[in-house]
């Protein structure tokens, strides 16, 4: 039997130790052997560091005043040295399972680049309690996907210049290479909607989807061969966000659900 892959997970750590403490919780809970955790302090000004020192020898922290998060996780990425990549938010967390189901499809189908599961947002109501606000979704959000190393030296690492949307910047390269994916039914991956979000309010423009699709057709435009691209559809690969990630919507949570956000606190 061949040994299990070893999984490097990265954190760029901005918002605060709070959120760290309960994301950190969630990726100790995956119970996952071998596992070597990255927290990147991208600048914070609060309890991070502390927070990831408390893990001891669990957490290895890089102190790097970055320039966004693209850069944080690239830092992370060359000192690593796991066979597989997985990357949290901060202020996001994993369920119970995400890695051992990543690494076990993966580990079925040497020839897999990507394996993904699903989303679904939360937020908290005035008296603490958590609920969902979202249906389960597959979008392009790299918290939900663990990567082999080697995609990495085939597509390169993270766009730099960008301050938003280089996780679906980052799919749409890969899916341009050929990177074959697998996804799951499994919800991975609990996002928190809150007042603090990077992406709260901003409009397309803001978010980079304009200079994400203008780095594609330029791409087109330098000869990029898009008869040769896999047959699988660009959209289909993405995947697609909820209409209205907050309409209205409330749905309790489960009680072992909602022991990932209790745990850590």
């Amino acid at each position: 039997m061949s040994a299990p892959l070893s999984v490097s997970v990265v954190i760029p750590a901005l918002r605060g130790g709070h959120f760290l403490r309960q994301a950190l919780a969630s990726v100790l809970r995956q119970d996952y052997q071998p596992l070597h955790i990255w927290v990147v302090d991208n600048g914070s000004s609060d309890d991070v560091r502390q927070v990831a020192w408390a893990h001891g020898e669990s957490v290895h922290l890089v102190e790097e005043n970055l320039r966004g998060a693209a850069n944080a996780r690239n830092c992370a990425i060359r000192q690593s040295e796991g066979d597989l990549l997985a990357f949290l938010d901060d202020d996001d967390l994993w369920t119970a399972g995400h890695l051992h189901r990543m690494a076990e499809m993966l580990a079925a189908d040497a020839g897999l680049g990507i394996a993904q599961g699903r989303l679904r947002d939360f937020r908290h109501l005035a008296d603490g309690r958590p609920y969902y606000c979202s249906p389960a979704y597959q979008f392009s959000a790299l918290s939900s996907a663990v990567y082999r190393r080697w995609v990495f030296h085939q597509v390169g690492l993270f766009d730099g210049s960008l301050m938003f949307g280089e996780d679906t910047d980052y799919c749409i390269r890969c899916w341009e290479k050929g990177i074959r994916k697998v996804t799951a039914e499994p919800v991975s991956v609990l996002y928190r909607r809150h007042s603090g979000n990077m992406t709260a309010n901003k409009s397309l423009q803001e978010l980079g989807v304009v200079k994400v699709f203008k780095r594609r057709l330029d791409r087109k435009r330098q000869g990029l061969d898009v008869d040769a691209l896999p047959p699988a559809g660009l959209r289909d690969y993405l995947g697609e966000p909820p209409e209205a990630y907050d309409n209205g919507r409330y749905e309790e949570m489960d009680a072992e659900t909602r022991s990932c956000l209790a745990t850590g606190s």
